[in-house]
């Protein structure tokens, strides 16, 4: 009866040390993983998503480009705006990683 005891103490002991150890590894992984607008979101995830919703519009009233993404809760999320397409691709290269032709942004 007491080696049943101490057994079932020694795993709740021994699951409590790994979840204190795993949840902040999680975290650093997700942290590590994400882009530098991700970094802001809140909630965080608990696995990182390795992609992301971007949409890039062009406003004909202000003739500019729009660059929004969908966020955590569905919604968008303006994040750049300009109306030269080499400063809206040097934004996605440098914030997002991302290498679009202007001809393929402008479809």
């Amino acid at each position: 009866m007491h080696t049943t005891i101490k057994k079932t103490i020694f795993y709740i002991l021994l699951t409590g040390i790994m979840l204190l150890v795993l949840i902040p590894l999680s975290y650093l992984t997700t942290i590590a993983f994400s882009n530098s607008v991700e970094i802001n979101d809140y909630p965080k995830t608990l696995f990182p998503t390795f992609k992301e919703t971007l949409i890039v519009d062009w406003d004909e009233d202000n003739n500019y480009y729009i660059i929004s993404r969908v966020d955590n809760s569905g919604e968008f999320e303006d994040l750049y705006m300009s109306s030269r397409y080499d400063r809206i691709s040097n934004y996605l290269e440098t914030y997002l990683n991302i290498y679009k032709a202007e001809a393929r942004i402008r479809k």
